[in-house]
């Protein structure tokens, strides 16, 4: 694919999720809606990364590699209160690994660790791929706080990249 291709690509899908963080809810259920978002957003962060990492093949070496980029930039970061709020709720949850082979648990201790705080987003998006997110009260808090988080951290970083406005 190409780096034009690509750039288009992480235009749509974070203008489609931006449109969901803006809280135009469908009409659905919550959980679909939550779910949904997390998708949008999780797209235009498989284009990027793949850009940005154009020799990585693995999708979970790509999620270390950004979060070994922008950990840094993270710490220094100022994020809404929204986004504050959002963290302060996904730590209160064990993540579980929902695969037939389960990894542990994982948690947020450290709420200025990004590579902590996309691992969770990373497991809830996992699960949510690989069947195990329902739509429970819990799967839907899940769901809404991960897009959240995952949102506001990928538009910053597109924005001070100028790869999205």
């Amino acid at each position: 694919m190409s780096d034009k291709l690509r750039k288009e690509v992480i235009s749509v899908w974070m203008e489609r999720a931006k449109k969901k963080y803006a809280g135009l809810v469908d009409g659905s259920h919550p959980g679909l809606h939550w779910a949904d978002s997390l998708i949008y957003v999780w797209i235009a962060f498989e284009a990027f990364t793949c850009f940005k990492f154009p020799d990585t093949r693995s999708a979970d070496k790509r999620v270390d590699l950004f979060a070994k980029s922008y950990n840094l930039w993270f710490k220094d970061r100022k994020f809404s209160t929204h986004f504050n709020a959002s963290v302060k709720e996904l730590m209160k949850y064990e993540v579980i690994d929902m695969r037939h082979i389960p990894d542990s648990p994982l948690q947020i201790t450290d709420a200025s660790n990004l590579q902590q705080v996309i691992d969770v987003v990373y497991r809830v998006r996992c699960n949510l791929f690989h069947g195990g997110k329902g739509f429970e009260q819990k799967d839907v808090d899940l769901l809404h706080h991960s897009f959240i988080i995952f949102y506001e951290i990928l538009d910053s970083i597109l924005r001070q990249e100028s790869l999205f406005v």
